[in-house]
C-alpha cells in the first residue's frame, strides 16, 4: 500500500494478549461445564454465531444507531475489536481505558476456569 504501518502497530500485541486470555478463560470454563452439562457445547455454538454478528468485527461501530451503542458496553469483545480497528485501519493507539473491563473479565474467567478444573478434575474422568 506504500505506507509504513507506524508505531501504533506495536499495540496489537497487548490487545492480542487480552483476547487470548479471554478466549482461554472462556474455553476452560465452558470446557469444564460441558463435561457435566452436555447442552453447554450445543448452546454456545449457537450463541457464538449471534455474538459474532453483535460484535462490530466486519462493520465499524460508527454505523450503528445511537439507541444501540450503549448496549455495546455489555459486549466484552466490542472494545477489543474497536482497538484492532483503530490500530490496523486508522493507525491510532487504542483507548487503553476501554480495554480494562475486558482484561479483568479475562483474568476472572481464567481463574474461574482453573478453579473449576482443579475442583472437578477427578469427577471429570468418571463423566467422560
Amino acid at each position: 500500500s506504500g505506507s509504513f504501518p507506524g508505531l501504533p502497530y506495536l499495540a496489537v500485541f497487548p490487545v492480542l494478549l487480552i483476547q487470548v486470555l479471554f478466549a482461554v478463560g472462556l474455553g476452560m470454563t465452558l470446557g469444564v461445564l460441558n463435561v457435566f452439562f452436555r447442552d453447554v457445547g450445543q448452546f454456545f455454538g449457537i450463541f457464538l454465531q449471534f455474538w459474532f454478528w453483535l460484535t462490530p468485527i466486519v462493520y465499524p461501530a460508527a454505523i450503528l444507531p445511537e439507541s444501540i451503542k450503549p448496549y455495546m458496553a455489555i459486549n466484552p469483545m466490542a472494545a477489543v475489536m474497536a482497538a484492532y480497528q483503530g490500530i490496523l485501519v486508522n493507525q491510532q493507539w487504542p483507548q487503553w481505558a476501554s480495554l480494562w473491563p475486558t482484561a479483568l473479565l479475562a483474568a476472572a474467567l481464567c481463574l474461574l476456569g482453573l478453579h473449576l478444573f482443579k475442583k472437578n478434575a477427578g469427577e471429570m474422568v468418571d463423566e467422560l
